[in-house]
């Protein structure tokens, strides 16, 4: 019985084409979606790529879970970018870190649609504490929430989403 669920589970990472790249100095490659960062002082720069025109998102959580991440989602139409910040408070249950009476850490976004797929860039201020947000500073371990969608709808379901423990 012990064979054959080894089997199973060998045959599940092969068919469902489970891949990461190991994370590199500020950068790593999952399932297709390129994620890089970069600190200037107290200010955290995420770069993020994905080979799909959709939104794409990156959360951020001490545990490897989607509840109770920070998660911030952008997208772009129509040359227009496109972001929020969300807190995962439930399963599929996202609310605006500002409805909750949060203050949004994103200070600056951009992106770039083409082609090739969907660019999104952010930079989040690590200074910013209250319960919606966690501690990015550098050197700190983190679980990072990776996805993207083949839509722009924010209600719109992943098609890849992946959880990676890294050291920011």
């Amino acid at each position: 019985m012990k064979l054959f669920a080894y089997w199973g589970v060998l045959l599940v990472f092969a068919f469902t084409g489970i891949s990461a790249t190991p994370p590199s100095e500020n950068y790593f490659v999952i399932d297709g979606m390129q994620v890089e960062w970069a600190y200037e002082g107290d200010l955290l720069t995420f770069k993020l790529h994905s080979p799909y025109q959709g939104w794409l998102a990156l959360g951020f959580n001490p545990a490897n879970d989607l509840i109770n991440a920070n998660l911030v989602m952008g997208a772009v139409a129509e040359e227009n970018t496109r972001m929020e910040e969300f807190f995962v408070v439930g399963f599929d249950n996202q609310q605006s870190i500002t409805s909750l009476g949060g203050q949004p850490a994103v200070q600056h976004y951009l992106g770039h649609e083409d082609a090739s797929g969907t660019s999104f860039e952010f930079t989040i201020d690590t200074r910013v504490t209250d319960d919606f947000h966690y501690d990015l500073r550098e050197g700190q371990r983190v679980w990072l929430i990776c996805s993207y969608s083949m839509a722009d709808d924010f209600g719109h379901y992943s098609i890849m989403r992946r959880h990676l423990e890294i050291t920011l």
